[in-house]
């Protein structure tokens, strides 16, 4: 507890009439004051802060304390109403300012604070009392009249029990301009519970944190199912996502914009999905574990980083997730623009440079953020750092509130784009033109939506139910000593199931990318740069020939390859041959040129 140190204003008389006469008149209302007390209150030996079972709070109703920085007190009041009523008769020892907290000290024995939360009378602590008493006794001995039985010190509380303890500001200042300078706050310097681990003995106020190996927020049978599906989950995740980007890679201009995104999300899920397999491969690994000194015990890190592992493991799982969910939104944006707005891939590729930049680089503005502001915590179902595992503010501004607002965003975007390609599909099927591609095109985006909507939903989901179990129990077990809320003597215990959707739930995403790489050109690119490498592992010295060569029976690849397949060019269909050239012009029954890539 801060200690206290006001500086006590000395009333010294002076030899003014107008100071004898008040010094008279207040010296005749305290002596009624404390005959008032000795006949009402000598008799009362208990406590006056003993108090019954039931009692609700009210508003406060005597006016000399209605600045008192707080408006509820506890009734029914531990003294009783013949007492009550004698609080008018301490306004003169109020008015000599004997002390700078006199008035919230009288305040708080006549109507004590009342918390919301938990009913019951909360007064002055007794290190309050004595400070008041030791500056203002003196003017009561200057009369022969002793302290008041009712405000002994002895029956005020001490902590750990509640009690209220005025805070001062900055320098000796009070932090807010009120009569008596002074906010109260309940002072209970209680311990983190018997299930969590003190961070900081010597900090009053520092946060508790999970213990790395016990089964508190989570069951032992929910651990045991998590790391029975997260590896095998997250080496699918991680294979088909390889296999997804792959593709892309071996055969780049066959991809173009909107389509190119597809891909970096495959990419982002891949790279997520990675810590998830290390540590469901080796449980015994947990980078979020740390321990502060030789003499505490080993607990979950948060709101800091000092582990090089809860480091890697935050930054590639908050980085590539929130770059996810950017790359979803440039799909869409891409989209409405090549769909909406008419723009040509030659310009969607001009505008791909920004497109990257705004994708990869503000995830990364995000996790600075997040360690800056000192955010970063641990999660006992995955032993893994991340953000919003146990504060529902990180929860909420750095997690939750941007991927519903960036996911919502990229949906009405592509939504836009997928009605304006249904009316120019319409369109030509009015004049007659096959859409066949177009249909199939269609198709394939909307599954692939429907397979990253679903876990996205999944997720808000359950971040949404995550953040309701926080505001129920963060305030008692993790932040306890910092909100002063009751500690819980029980750790809470949530829907494991919930949670285990929360984690697995991203780790399906590989499904869209995977499916709209998925058909015979990507496996006949394989299947090219397979035998070129295999096969021809030197290139020749000879001289360099045309890549096709007519005469040697279309095998011109890197020299001469006769195994190595090249792509058969399609054929025009005869009626679209001109008759000069035997050339022909190509026809779009799409209003995406990059649709004519999906067959």
């Amino acid at each position: 507890l801060p200690s206290l140190s006001p500086p006590s204003i000395p009333l010294t008389p002076s030899p003014s009439s107008s100071t004898l006469l008040f010094q008279h008149s207040t010296s005749e209302m305290i002596i009624r004051i404390l005959l008032s007390s000795i006949l009402l209150f000598g008799s009362n030996a208990g406590s006056i802060f003993e108090q019954s079972s039931k009692g609700r709070c009210v508003p406060m109703q005597h006016k000399m304390c209605s600045d008192i920085p707080y408006n509820m007190t506890y009734y029914p009041n531990p003294i009783s109403a013949t007492e009550q009523s004698q609080i008018d008769h301490f306004t003169p020892l109020i008015k000599t300012k004997c002390h700078v907290h006199i008035k919230f000290f009288v305040c708080s024995v006549f109507e004590p604070m009342c918390p919301d939360q938990m009913p019951q009378a909360v007064t002055a602590c007794r290190s309050v009392c004595e400070e008041v008493k030791r500056e203002c006794l003196s003017i009561l001995e200057e009369f022969g009249i002793a302290w008041p039985e009712l405000l002994e010190c002895s029956k005020f509380p001490v902590p750990p029990d509640l009690c209220m303890q005025p805070v001062e500001g900055m320098g000796g200042q009070p932090t807010r301009p009120t009569s008596h300078s002074l906010f109260p706050r309940i002072s209970s310097s209680q311990s983190c519970p018997a299930f969590l681990v003190d961070t900081d003995d010597d900090d009053p106020f520092a946060p508790c944190a999970l213990p790395c190996t016990a089964n508190v927020l989570f069951s032992a049978m929910h651990k045991t199912q998590l790391h029975k599906w997260m590896p095998s989950l997250a080496g699918v995740s991680v294979a088909l996502n390889t296999f997804t980007f792959l593709a892309f890679l071996i055969d780049r201009s066959r991809f173009g914009f909107p389509e190119r995104c597809i891909f970096y999300m495959a990419l982002c899920n891949l790279c997520y999905s990675l810590p998830f397999l290390v540590v469901g491969l080796d449980p015994t690994m947990q980078p979020a574990c740390s321990t502060l000194t030789p003499a505490q015990s080993s607990h979950l890190l948060l709101y800091h980083i000092d582990s090089s592992l809860c480091t890697l493991s935050f930054f590639v799982v908050y980085y590539f997730s929130m770059a996810f969910t950017l790359w979803w939104f440039m799909f869409g944006y891409t989209w409405y623009l090549s769909a909406y707005r008419k723009w040509a891939p030659e310009a969607l590729e001009d505008v791909s440079v920004r497109v990257h930049v705004v994708a990869w680089f503000a995830p990364l503005v995000g996790a600075i953020v997040v360690v800056t502001t000192h955010s970063v915590d641990s999660s006992e179902l995955t032993g893994l750092c991340g953000v919003g595992n146990t504060d529902r503010a990180a929860l909420l501004f750095y997690s939750a509130l941007p991927r519903a607002t960036i996911g919502c965003v990229g949906i009405l975007f592509l939504l836009t784009g997928i009605a304006s390609t249904c009316s120019e599909r319409n369109n030509f099927r009015r004049r007659g033109t096959d859409t066949s591609k177009n249909d199939k095109l269609m198709l394939k985006t909307c599954i692939f939506s429907i397979l990253y909507v679903v876990p996205w939903l999944t997720l808000l989901a359950t971040d949404l139910y995550h953040y309701a179990q926080l505001q129920a129990w963060q305030d008692s077990t993790i932040g306890c000593k910092q909100s002063e809320s009751p500690c819980l003597s029980q750790p809470p215990r949530a829907n494991g199931d919930m949670y285990l959707v929360q984690v697995l739930a991203p780790l399906c995403a590989f499904l869209g990318p995977f499916i709209w790489a998925f058909s015979p050109k990507t496996f006949s690119s394989f299947h090219r740069r397979l035998c070129c490498c295999l096969w021809n592992p030197v290139p020749s010295k000879t001289p360099s020939r045309p890549l096709l060569d007519a005469s040697a029976g279309g095998s011109g690849m890197g020299g001469g390859v006769p195994n190595c397949p090249l792509p058969s060019l399609p054929q025009p269909p005869a009626s679209r041959r001109s008759h000069h050239n035997n050339q022909y012009a190509p026809l779009s029954t799409s209003s995406q040129p990059w649709a004519q890539n999906h067959v």
